[in-house]
């Protein structure tokens, strides 16, 4: 009588792992099948072509105070664009920023604090 017992449990186990595995075959199978995995990928695709459409340059990239803007603020992170924030988030940012550079130990003098200040004043939204 033992014997049976473990017989009938052992089908249940079976059971419950066959029923599980039919529930996983279903579930791949609307995600592959609906192309759920093939829309994402076409999104990836069509993304990596256009953001470079999107990555406007900034304004008079090939002015001193440009130059200076771009080597100064993507040292240590990507270039933001001037019209990302208005003069108001510029200001803080800016504050911000200087406190980073001072904890990194990096210097920039008064006078290009305040030309960056000004490309940033100038070129905001």
């Amino acid at each position: 009588m033992a014997i049976d017992v473990k017989l009938v449990c052992r089908d249940t186990d079976q059971q419950k792992h066959t029923r599980n595995r039919q529930i996983n075959r279903a579930k791949r199978s609307r995600i592959l099948g609906g192309g759920v995995v093939m829309k994402i990928l076409t999104m990836i695709v069509l993304l990596c072509i256009v953001a470079p459409a999107w990555a406007a340059e900034i304004p008079d990239a090939d002015s001193a105070v440009g130059q200076l803007y771009a080597e100064r603020c993507s040292t240590c992170h990507a270039l933001p664009h001037p019209k990302r924030l208005d003069w108001e988030g510029w200001r803080h940012m800016l504050g911000v920023m200087k406190l980073r550079m001072d904890e990194k130990g990096m210097q920039m003098d008064k006078a290009e604090w305040r030309q960056i200040s000004a490309y940033v004043k100038t070129n905001a939204r």
